[in-house]
């Protein structure tokens, strides 16, 4: 996905950075709505005196400990061949380096911590390698994208605790190293903004679409007429990876065609969970209970949005507004507290679903008569 005019976004997290770590920063907001993009850009233009540790959950399944040891630490250097001591490795690691996919430790290392099984000791290595790295004036940064996977994953508990313990360690309390996660999981924002003990611990940034002026701005860039613009835009919203799909498949012909084919996928999908739940119970768990899912209340959530874009989360239920969010077609902001659509796609499809529910449930009531 493309860059652009992020400025904004990306000035708070520079002034985040020049500032000593005191909190975990969250960067969240609807999918596809440019984070890692963003985060990318960043890490591209940061000083030389920077190392960013960019670990992407996303390149691969996250069942288990070890699947998440795997992913966080880098090892087999070419550099392990010449030092005999642990923390010799790190200056040639980062020597004209600005970026690492992983944490650098020796084969050896890595090794040791694999077998334990003991997320501490893992963490504790972690924390030695960022202060070698402070040592030598450089200033570390950790960034974790997509961290929700690793939300079921146990060791004697969930790991997640686990880690947002160290991390709090490596920012609030020792001040070594800024800390960014980043989750497209609004679900699981929701569960961190709620937990007590992480309050005052985070700071949360949102990453939304466009507005409409930058939406116009972004197809202008590309030729888009501005009656072409005002059209994609009723359409699509300001969502940056259908504006970039559209202007890949268009040039901005054929808008309405392209718009219709992904209100349709959305309404296959929308029809296809309310049919489920004729025949099958689903459950939703909350607070370590298992809530069925009702599809009468579930139209009820989803007609919150004929007249609006967006609703205040509150008094609604909460068993089918969590199973409309794991479905990726709702997005909640326990910030704002505010529920809205994934996309303007999702709502237009929404609409017209809700559209053949009454016209449906009209055409039973006369064959009753």
């Amino acid at each position: 996905m493309e860059f652009f005019n992020r400025e904004q976004e990306k000035e708070e997290i520079i002034n985040i950075l020049k500032t000593e770590p005191r909190v975990v920063n969250f960067i969240y907001g609807p999918i596809n709505s440019g984070k890692s993009t963003l985060i990318e850009n960043l890490i591209e233009n940061l000083p030389r005196d920077y190392i960013v540790f960019y670990i992407n959950l996303r390149e691969r399944m996250i069942s288990s400990y070890n699947d998440f040891i795997e992913i966080l630490f880098e090892y087999e250097f070419e550099e392990e061949k010449k030092i005999k001591k642990a923390k010799e490795l790190i200056p040639g690691v980062i020597e004209g380096v600005k970026m690492l996919s992983g944490i650098p430790i020796s084969t050896k290392v890595f090794e040791k911590i694999f077998a334990e099984e003991k997320p501490k000791n893992a963490f504790r290595c972690i924390m030695k390698v960022i202060e070698e790295i402070k040592r030598k004036n450089k200033i570390p940064v950790l960034i974790i994208d997509e961290m929700q996977k690793i939300g079921d994953v146990k060791v004697n508990g969930l790991l997640i605790y686990e880690v947002f313990n160290f991390f709090i360690r490596l920012t609030k309390e020792k001040h070594l190293c800024h800390v960014f996660a980043i989750s497209s999981d609004s679900l699981f924002i929701e569960t961190v903004y709620a937990d007590a003990k992480l309050s005052g611990r985070c700071r949360y940034l949102l990453v939304d679409d466009f507005d409409k002026e930058t939406a116009k701005k972004f197809l202008g860039k590309y030729g888009f007429s501005v009656k072409e613009q005002n059209i994609a835009y009723n359409y699509f919203g300001g969502k940056p990876l259908d504006l970039s799909n559209l202007v890949s498949l268009s040039g901005g012909s054929n808008i309405k065609k392209i718009a219709d084919d992904g209100i349709s996928e959305r309404m296959y999908h929308l029809r296809d969970m309310l049919d489920k739940l004729l025949y099958v119970k689903i459950n939703i768990s909350s607070d370590g209970e298992n809530i069925p899912v009702k599809r009468e209340k579930l139209i009820e959530v989803m007609r919150m949005f004929e007249d609006t874009g967006e609703i205040k989360d509150i008094n609604i239920s909460r068993a089918e507004k969590r199973y409309l969010i794991n479905e990726n077609i709702l997005f909640i902001d326990p910030i704002r507290n505010i529920i809205k659509p994934q996309s303007k796609l999702d709502l237009v499809a929404i609409r017209d679903v809700l559209d053949e529910v009454e016209k449906s449930g009209k055409t039973r009531r006369l064959n009753k008569r």
